[in-house]
């Protein structure tokens, strides 16, 4: 674990790991985070008890990240900073669908098996 201006402790690999287990596909060892990924989460009410978990680890002066309403980007960006801590691979595509760009993220799943 590197040193980190957000998080005073570091998030276990296996929180980020179960979390994305139930609400995301796994193709080419990768978890594939879609906004659909999302709406099943706020679907089965998970975001919740998984913020409640993460929020334990952030600063103080940095917890307005876990904080604020948990919408898309909001929480992509707490799942992008507990990949950045724990050097998990995470890259994105944007496509184009029905007039609107989506987002698409790619999660190494082999990094949070271990």
């Amino acid at each position: 674990m590197r040193t980190s201006q957000i998080f005073k402790t570091n998030i276990p690999k296996s929180l980020l790991n179960g979390f994305l287990s139930q609400i995301c596909s796994v193709k080419d060892n990768y978890y594939i985070f879609t906004y659909i990924s999302y709406k099943k989460a706020k679907f089965k009410n998970i975001i919740t008890g998984f913020i409640d978990k993460v929020s334990e680890c952030y600063y103080n002066s940095k917890k307005f990240y876990v904080e604020r309403e948990m919408n898309y980007k909001n929480l992509m960006t707490v799942i992008r900073q507990i990949c950045k801590n724990n050097s998990i691979d995470i890259h994105s595509e944007t496509s184009y669908e029905s007039s609107s760009y989506t987002m698409t993220y790619f999660i190494d799943y082999i990094a949070l098996q271990t």
